[in-house]
């Protein structure tokens, strides 16, 4: 019995420049085309098919997981963009369809793939001036017509897309952290231009910068930022380090108390300090978290049944250790009341409330 195939769809460059001459559409029709042919293993029609494309000017990447499709060099992407943005009177940066924004995303699907491309050209164009003009209200009703054609758009980062998805910062989408209930919606739009920029600088190859950007969204907006899986997530942050793998359940409580101890032990620095973080990282490696000092992060893994019956081992027998000490004090103070040693001619001697000495004992 046959797999069942997965097509895996073609991404257009974000920031990626239009050519005069290309028929979009057409483009995008071949690409989907192609990506059906290749989920159904027919290779040597794909790569016919692949031919085509590329005497259309556009270049593909069939790397598995991050298929992509662009027109412009990527390499000399910043410097066309440069040459092609013109300034009008009122400041907004035209890209010579009548508008500032860049469409992003994959092809056209939906209500968006039968809307001409002048009119999604028009509307924006006009949703620009209104703004500009701050009628509010022209606004609103142009961007309710785009949202009806099945266009989606993001004003600040001047980004839109009809592929049916409404991330438009690099394709990074927001996911679910365990930080969202604490984290400001208004802070979203300084994590979506930091995000911006911090992509803007990975294309320059100022990964210095980059890096500088990652610190600043981790520790003033509490994000993380995953290439890997191009998407970001508000965390919760305990002295400075943030959970990773598993819930943990009734015990994180405990756990983020001991890094706040840890983070603030780290900040003073001297040597009590740091007798005081060696026992508070014996404490949690003790209770099965893993730190990573290097990243910031720490995890508890869902421990095996062995391990759960060793730690409910040591619990009973601390449980009977603190039973025993019990016992031998009530059978103490049945006995009577224990005075403080004595010293007499330089021997010691224990003696009772009443004043004779236990047995075994010499005056």
């Amino acid at each position: 019995m046959d797999k069942p195939t997965t097509v895996r769809p073609y991404i257009r460059d974000y920031n990626d420049l239009d050519k005069p001459g290309v028929n979009l559409t057409l483009l995008e029709n071949l690409i989907s085309e192609r990506a059906v042919l290749r989920a159904k293993r027919e290779y040597e029609a794909a790569d016919m098919l692949k031919a085509v494309i590329q005497s259309m000017g556009a270049t593909l990447v069939d790397r598995p997981g991050r298929e992509a499709w662009y027109l412009t060099p990527r390499y000399d992407r910043s410097e066309r963009r440069d040459e092609q943005d013109v300034t009008d009177s009122i400041g907004s940066a035209q890209n010579g369809r009548g508008h500032g924004y860049q469409r992003m995303g994959g092809p056209m699907r939906g209500a968006a793939a039968r809307f001409p491309m002048w009119k999604v050209d028009r509307l924006l164009g006009e949703r620009e001036t209104a703004l500009q003009a701050s009628d509010t209200e022209k606004a609103a009703e142009l961007l309710d017509q785009l949202h009806e054609a099945g266009i989606s758009l993001c004003d600040v980062v001047k980004r839109w897309r009809g592929d049916g998805l409404c991330t438009f910062t690099s394709d990074y989408a927001r996911i679910a952290g365990d930080g969202d209930d604490e984290f400001d919606d208004k802070a979203a739009v300084a994590v979506l231009v930091l995000l911006e920029e911090r992509t803007n600088a990975k294309r320059r190859q100022n990964y210095l910068r980059a890096d500088e950007i990652a610190r600043e969204l981790r520790t003033v907006h509490s994000v993380v930022v995953d290439d890997a899986r191009r998407s970001w997530r508000v965390v919760k942050q305990s002295g400075g380090f943030y959970r990773v793998g598993p819930k943990v359940g009734k015990a994180e409580a405990k756990i983020i108390k001991l890094l706040q101890a840890l983070g603030t032990a780290g900040q003073e620095g001297d040597s009590v300090a740091g007798a005081n973080a060696a026992a508070v990282t014996r404490t949690l490696s003790r209770m099965g978290v893993q730190l990573n000092e290097q990243q910031m992060t720490w995890r508890r893994p869902l421990r095996t049944r062995e391990e759960l019956e060793a730690a409910a081992s040591r619990k009973a027998q601390r449980s009977r250790g603190r039973a025993r000490k019990g016992r031998a004090a009530s059978v103490a103070k049945s006995r009577g009341k224990v005075e403080p040693t004595i010293l007499k001619g330089g021997s010691v001697v224990t003696v009772q409330q009443g004043g004779d000495p236990f047995p075994g004992t010499t005056p």
